[in-house]
């Protein structure tokens, strides 16, 4: 996986998630969270970007 690589969250496969960051913070930004990326969500424009684990990511399309 690499940024701007297209994904979905499984189980529930509802929305498109873009890649933003390899790296994750928790929300209140105290520590880097291992085994995780940032996403953000292209089917709300009011999405903020979210940390996600790797294992709950299905790739949809790969970028460049």
């Amino acid at each position: 996986m690499k940024v701007g690589d297209l994904v979905t969250i499984k189980p529930a496969k509802r929305g498109v998630y873009m890649i933003t960051s390899l790296d994750a913070r928790d929300l209140y930004h105290r520590g880097s969270l291992p085994g995780a990326v940032t996403v953000v969500c292209l089917d709300d424009s009011t999405s903020s970007p979210m940390p996600m684990g790797k294992k709950w990511l299905e790739l949809i399309n790969a970028s460049g």
